[in-house]
């Protein structure tokens, strides 16, 4: 849909409760077209034309669908978020500065500070630690070799309606 504003996403909200917008989980690949801004841009390829997989680009935020069906809010390998054309990010938290400095105690501490609950759960088979809030999303964390928690730093950050 063309917009003649941009939406506002508040990012630490979207970090406490899920909401991103009117978006959804479950939502239609239709429904987001007709209420929630054009992507910046459209993942090419085989899949999306056979309606098995598409994903629509906001800057660094990917909105994915699976059988036209939304799935999956998700952003990583990012520096400093950008949000694209058509939506502004405010109240960015700990994602206003560089992400790849971003540590697993740096990140909980902030989580803590603003009395945000949340669950961890740890992969070692892939060396990775996953931030759960109660807003149902999540904080991907990966440590080359280490087990030790400072070794932790952001890699991507999704909501997934699991």
């Amino acid at each position: 849909m063309k917009m003649k504003h941009k939406i506002n996403i508040d990012l630490l909200e979207f970090i406490r409760t899920g909401k991103f917008d009117y978006l959804k989980i479950g939502q239609t690949r239709d429904w987001v077209l007709n209420n929630f801004p054009n992507p910046d841009g459209f993942e090419d390829g085989d899949n999306w034309r056979n309606g098995e997989f598409e994903i629509f680009t906001y800057g660094d935020i990917e909105l994915h669908f699976s059988n036209d069906i939304l799935y999956l809010i998700f952003a990583d390998h990012f520096d400093k978020i950008q949000a694209g054309k058509s939506i502004d990010l405010t109240n960015k938290w700990v994602f206003e500065k560089d992400t790849s400095s971003l540590s697993l105690p740096f990140v909980i501490q902030s989580l803590l500070a603003e009395k945000i609950d949340f669950s961890t759960k740890y992969n070692g088979s892939l060396n990775c630690l996953t931030v759960k809030t109660v807003g149902n999303v999540s904080l991907h964390f990966e440590s080359d070799d280490s087990d030790n928690p400072n070794d932790f730093m952001f890699i991507a950050i999704c909501l997934n309606g699991k």
